[in-house]
């Protein structure tokens, strides 16, 4: 099964947020493979931001909710955060940019990932995430709200557990299908 749990994080360093998923809050090492997604969003400027978490393992001490994946043909409102790019002749990612680019990309992945979606409008903006010490990293952050229906529940199951598009691991590519409430 694979399970929920919200918070609101009080800083706004994205990276910081990143590592503490990792190790404080699902008590992993960075060596071991990423078995979880988590999104993030900024419901006010004073705040911080408020995160939430999927995976199949959350610590028991954790308050969780069993998420419900929905049946097949059934309409669904939904929302994802991610990271639209394309790779280019030479192997390097590109940003896409615009509406009817960022919805077209949102389509190839339903096809992909066993669903179509219907009444998407797509905002922009770029995020970046500084490193102590290092270059900092880049996001074409995209933020898609409409809804779903679900054509192939094994693709669709699986892009739930392991998110769609790039940068999953900084919080990106997950499916929301309901408004979560912290717990």
């Amino acid at each position: 099964y694979l399970y929920e749990t919200s918070f609101l994080y009080p800083k706004f360093g994205l990276y910081k947020l990143h590592q503490e998923i990792w190790s404080r809050i699902l008590n992993r090492s960075p060596e071991e493979k990423r078995d979880f997604l988590y999104t993030f969003s900024r419901p006010d400027f004073y705040s911080g931001l408020m995160v939430t978490v999927r995976s199949q393992h959350i610590p028991e001490k954790i308050p969780k909710q069993r998420l419900e994946i929905p049946i097949k043909d059934q309409s669904i409102p939904y929302s994802l955060r991610a990271n639209p790019t394309t790779q280019d002749d030479h192997g390097k990612h590109r940003a896409i940019m615009g509406h009817s680019q960022l919805i077209n990309w949102l389509e190839h992945q339903g096809q992909r990932h066993g669903f179509t979606t219907h009444n998407t409008k797509a905002t922009q903006c770029c995020t970046t995430i500084k490193r102590t010490g290092c270059r900092p990293i880049m996001f074409n952050d995209a933020l898609f709200i409409g809804t779903l229906q679900i054509i192939q529940p094994s693709l669709f199951n699986n892009a739930m557990e392991k998110g769609i598009g790039r940068a999953r691991g900084f919080g990106y590519g997950m499916l929301m299908l309901t408004p979560r409430r912290p717990l």
